[in-house]
């Protein structure tokens, strides 16, 4: 009878107690998320742009006049009439995520940009696109040409851009903000000041020095922002509402001779759930 030794007896047992152990259990869930979400607020212009004027002279007294010149979201849309601007649309991606033994299969919406002419319109509106949950781009400016086709949209982003200056001093601080918090239920209302910057280039911002009609105004502005809720689903947390920006600045109509300098109002509507 043969002799077995200690370390056998022990790696015997070990293969049993392994055979013995279960598998691991692997879960399967699968996620679909067939529309991009988005909030939108037409943006309007109320600005004018007062340059040099011709000089006057009835031969003893010279006069150089200063004409004025309202430039409108309808005038903006004009001086881009005809350019390559990218038509908004969607397409979907598939894969696949692996947390805790779970395998996710996950089907995607995003956003895709596709270069077009774009061609003016009486009713076209300007318009900020901003993503609610579950989306992560950024926000941006786009054109629709027509209020009653709210999804068909277009990036203006290469003509017309907005931000928010910012002061680097004690940290970074942009926006100066008041509000109230339901602690029940963690539902916001807030109110936030700033100074915000508008810059316009009518062919496209490759264009610099601007040779066609450009401005670069900023000024105080107010914002609201609250969660919306649909149907009690929360489709976004603060969420920008109406705003309004007394501005001022310089720019040029129609050309470098056309030096002026620029005042006015900029709003943004309340706004509205939008989706591709």
């Amino acid at each position: 009878m043969g002799v077995v030794s200690g370390q056998s007896v022990w790696l015997t047992l070990c293969a049993g107690l392994l055979a013995a152990a279960p598998a691991a259990v692997s879960a399967q869930t699968t996620t679909v998320q067939t529309n991009v979400d988005y909030w939108v607020r037409e943006m309007s212009f109320h600005l004018t742009i007062v340059t040099n004027g011709p000089t006057a002279t009835n031969g003893i007294i010279a006069e150089l006049s200063a004409p004025s010149t309202p430039i409108s979201s309808q005038a903006i849309l004009q001086a881009i009439n005809g350019s390559e601007v990218l038509a908004i649309g969607k397409a979907l991606t598939n894969y696949t995520t692996v947390s805790h033994h779970v395998t996710n299969q996950v089907t995607a919406a995003y956003l895709t940009y596709t270069p077009v002419t774009f061609l003016n319109s009486p009713r076209a509106i300007i318009e900020v696109v901003t993503p609610l949950a579950g989306q992560s781009f950024a926000p941006f400016i786009v054109v629709c040409p027509d209020p009653s086709l709210p999804q068909a949209i277009y990036s203006i982003d290469n003509y017309l851009q907005m931000s928010t200056a910012s002061f680097n001093g004690a940290g970074t601080n942009a926006v100066a903000t008041s509000g109230r918090l339901d602690t029940s239920h963690g539902l916001a209302v807030t109110s936030s000041a700033s100074v915000r910057e508008f810059i316009f280039n009518s062919n496209d911002f490759g264009d610099y020095p601007p040779s066609g009609t450009y401005f670069d105004v900023q000024g105080f502005t107010t914002e609201q922002s609250h969660d919306v809720i649909q149907d009690g689903v929360v489709l976004g947390g603060s969420v920008p509402q109406n705003a309004a920006s007394l501005v001022a600045g310089t720019g040029q109509l129609n050309g470098t001779a056309g030096f002026g300098v620029l005042r006015g109002t900029i709003t943004l509507g309340t706004g509205r759930h939008e989706f591709q």
